[in-house]
């Protein structure tokens, strides 16, 4: 009885989740999806600036569509970058509990421009990428209000080890549910319908890459935001990359 309870309840709610597992290295190219360094700016018109203190901000990272093949993308686009403020004398890091932090796609196709960043503007250590396809599964919190708990019907020991064994993955990711550290957020678009959860970027990046050094601090990229906190970013598919938008928590 335990044991189809426990494998329905897995069925309905588990999503394929692509984590991005960054690993420490000294290069890497315009061409190849990473942490940190030089994007490829082939298909934007410049560094974005940062919407409170307006200075450039510096990459976090890009990540080309081919090697996340299961991520959301808009149709027209074949690249993904992170943008973030380095300046840690912005207000908007007061205001906003962390420095902003901007997701947006182009289109380069074979196009490759190398635009050197800002002075002062290293967002994150330099590192490549082993991306990985695994199954993801919600926190506790995220479960609907109606769902039945398995601590009433089993008990608070395998509660426990169901949380333990199956919850969001703590990770920079595309898709999969988000690893909420404090009670889950879903925002609404303006047409109505609530925005679809597709990345997530992390302070604790620690899967381990095979045939590469352990993880020995929070992550190999040097990302804190707040306290091990992440940024979730959401979009409306029917509306499109434009309704994106983010929202930050931590411990």
């Amino acid at each position: 009885m335990r044991t189809s309870f426990i494998q329905d309840r897995i069925a309905r709610f588990r999503r394929s989740t692509t984590a991005l597992r960054p690993y420490s290295t000294d290069r890497v190219t315009l061409t190849q999806s990473h942490f940190g360094g030089v994007p490829n700016m082939a298909g934007l018109p410049g560094y974005p600036e940062c919407p409170h203190c307006t200075r450039p901000m510096g990459s976090v990272l890009q990540v080309y569509r081919r090697d996340v093949p299961e991520a959301y993308f808009p149709e027209d686009a074949d690249l993904f970058h992170v943008f973030r403020c380095t300046n840690d004398a912005c207000e908007g890091d007061y205001a906003h509990y962390d420095l902003a932090t901007l997701a947006m796609f182009s289109r380069v196709g074979d196009a490759v421009r190398e635009l050197p960043a800002p002075a002062g503007a290293q967002a994150s250590k330099v590192c490549a990428l082993s991306p990985k396809v695994m199954e993801d599964m919600p926190n506790f919190d995220d479960y609907p209000d109606d769902e039945p708990a398995i601590a009433v019907k089993f008990g608070d020991d395998l509660e426990e080890f169901f949380i333990d064994e199956h919850s969001a993955l703590s990770a920079t990711k595309f898709g999969g549910w988000p690893s909420f550290t404090q009670s889950p957020f879903y925002p609404a678009c303006t047409c109505g319908k609530v925005k679809e959860f597709f990345f997530q970027l992390s302070s604790e990046d620690q899967l381990q890459v095979e045939g590469r050094p352990e993880v020995d601090d929070w992550s190999p990229h040097g990302i804190m935001m707040g306290d091990v906190g992440n940024i979730y970013f959401y979009v409306c598919r029917s509306c499109g990359p434009r309704t994106i938008e983010s929202y930050f928590d931590c411990h």
